[in-house]
């Protein structure tokens, strides 16, 4: 594994001492092989477009029996969005309204489901990023009338959100972003990240944060939307 570390990236986080971690590194990492002309060729940012999903619309249903009958299903919005610290954020952003909605509307008001949430993310490398997902359990009865709960909401947050929506949304990320400044593991995850692509998505993100308005939440669910990209797959007990 170290017979070449060319390509090699090293990431120290922690209370360590740079005179004592220089002498260590120029010992055990700088004496270390290195033959850039033969070393691994460069990862594309980009995967094997063959292992992305197929773009369109589409509803997917498979049956089984079930001791317990219950409807599961799985909804997702994806599309292709240009990686960045902002548009990382409205993704997150875009996935908390979501999820807000979806218990008001489709848990509480319609008694459709024991639980449900979704998720906003937005990942750095590959075609079709960026992504709005919910999977949950439902009574098979209210299928429909749940699936176009969600079409309704994800349509209805790229026309407008709501500024108490965001500002919730906005206290959570940034009590989530100075706790996570305080944890080694979150500067080695985002260090990498860096090393991968460039974009530092670390320094800056609660200014970052605070710049983000609704309109520009529902401008990034409308660049999603617009791309067409819906798949719904459902499990339902044998009849």
């Amino acid at each position: 594994l170290t017979a070449n570390a060319a390509d090699f990236t090293f990431i120290f986080v922690g209370d360590l001492d740079i005179n004592t971690m220089r002498g260590l590194v120029e010992q055990y990492i700088a004496s270390l092989p290195s033959d850039p002309a033969n070393s691994t060729a460069e990862r594309p940012l980009r995967d094997n477009p063959a292992l992305d999903i197929k773009p369109g619309t589409s509803t997917h249903i498979e049956t089984m029996n079930m001791k317990s009958p219950q409807t599961y299903a799985f909804v997702m919005q994806w599309a292709d969005i240009p990686f960045s610290m902002r548009n990382s954020q409205l993704a997150s952003i875009a996935g908390q309204i979501l999820s807000s909605r979806l218990i008001d509307t489709v848990r509480e008001k319609e008694g459709a489901v024991y639980s449900i949430w979704a998720t906003g993310s937005l990942d750095r490398i590959g075609t079709q990023n960026a992504s709005l997902m919910t999977q949950f359990p439902m009574k098979p009865q209210m299928r429909d009338k749940v699936l176009g709960i969600i079409s309704e909401q994800i349509a209805a947050m790229s026309r407008e959100v709501d500024g108490a929506e965001l500002a919730k949304a906005k206290e959570y990320m940034t009590k989530q972003y100075t706790a996570a400044r305080e944890e080694n593991g979150e500067w080695i995850r985002q260090m990498a990240g860096t090393a991968l692509d460039g974009i530092d998505c670390i320094n800056g993100n609660i200014e970052s944060l605070n710049a983000i308005t609704a309109a520009d939440v529902a401008a990034f669910v409308k660049a999603m939307t617009d791309q067409g990209n819906y798949r719904v797959v459902i499990l339902e007990p044998e009849q």
